[in-house]
């Protein structure tokens, strides 16, 4: 089961940028945020939970 979604917006916070300033580990290349939102592009055969567009 695939999808393949293109992300438009997502939140940075506080504990973003502690990684980011080093205060914990971070593995790079990494990406900053989370609680993401954005279009689905593409789903698979079996994909029964998400829709295109």
């Amino acid at each position: 089961m695939n999808s393949s979604s293109r992300c438009r917006r997502r939140g940075v916070f506080h504990s973003d940028l502690s990684g980011r300033d080093g205060l914990y580990p971070f593995s790079l290349p990494g990406v900053l945020g989370h609680e993401g939102g954005g279009i689905v592009r593409s789903i698979g055969s079996a994909v029964t939970t998400v829709a295109g567009g």
